[in-house]
């Protein structure tokens, strides 16, 4: 289950008085950054509580909980939900509960359809199927199509880009072509696929169609001409390459960096036979 904050997150903690003073006291804090480290530590305190985990980047905050029982979750949860309210009319706050939503995440389609009842602040908070975090967008069933899918329509819009500038006679020349791609459309295709590439390979084609189609603009080359020749020409890797690459370097980077990242732990205590759940 994912519950997602508005625009102002904090979260009530087991934070002592002694403090909320010494914060209060460091010479040159605003208000607003004391706000801003007293947040940081009420997310480190109440972390891993009654089951609860919580993500935090930047102003955006995810909170969920995993359970067969959802009468539990949903208990869990919203007895969260009063303590941030309180939380929040103490420190003069105000959420806006139309900028919250509930998920539910499962492989059990006997509960596709089922409307958890969170609250907050007295109203039930909006179910979605498919809601997006850090501009990436899940689904139910954690398959990734949703979010291909929107890759793929923005991925296509940006390529009538390259279709108005480009021409056999006249407009911009393939190196030009290439950059533009390079820069504009090769971005939005790869984005978040440190997750989707374990998609299937039916949606990963649609991406891949999406840059052959690209590449025959920038070569000029005709739809009979075989795919591999399109690309070298074009001077593009595969994005199953590219991905493949990115990624080693991807989990070398989070493996540096020990123990004290989530998901660099996640990956250090990884088991060969592990699965999600």
């Amino acid at each position: 289950m994912d519950f997602k904050l508005p625009e102002q997150q904090i979260f009530p903690s087991q934070i002592s008085k002694w403090h909320i003073q010494h914060l209060q006291n460091i010479p040159g804090y605003t208000t607003g950054l004391c706000s801003e480290s007293y947040f940081v530590l009420s997310i480190c305190d109440w972390d891993g509580e009654n089951g609860l985990l919580i993500g935090l980047f930047a102003d955006d905050v995810v909170i969920w909980k995993n359970d067969k029982d959802v009468i539990k979750i949903e208990n869990s949860l919203n007895e969260n939900m009063v303590a941030i309210q309180s939380f929040a009319e103490e420190h003069k706050l105000n959420f806006n509960p139309a900028k919250s939503f509930t998920c539910i995440f499962t492989t059990n389609r006997l509960m596709f359809n089922l409307q958890p009842k969170i609250y907050l602040k007295g109203n039930l908070l909006e179910t979605t199927k498919s809601p997006t975090y850090l501009g990436f967008t899940l689904d139910t069933e954690i398959n990734c199509g949703k979010h291909i899918a929107k890759l793929v329509e923005k991925g296509r819009k940006r390529l009538q880009l390259l279709k108005f500038i480009s021409g056999r006679d006249w407009g911009a020349n393939s190196e030009t072509l290439r950059m533009t791609y390079t820069a504009l459309i090769s971005p939005v295709l790869e984005y978040g696929y440190e997750v989707y590439q374990v998609a299937s390979q039916t949606n990963l084609n649609k991406l891949e169609r999406v840059q052959l189609r690209a590449a025959r603009i920038i070569t000029v080359l005709r739809s009979c001409c075989p795919k591999a020749i399109v690309l070298y020409e074009a001077d593009l890797q595969p994005l199953s390459m590219r991905i493949r690459t990115n990624s080693a370097k991807y989990i070398a980077k989070l493996q540096s960096l020990g123990s004290f990242n989530r998901t660099s732990k996640f990956i250090l205590q990884w088991t060969r036979n592990q699965r999600l759940k």
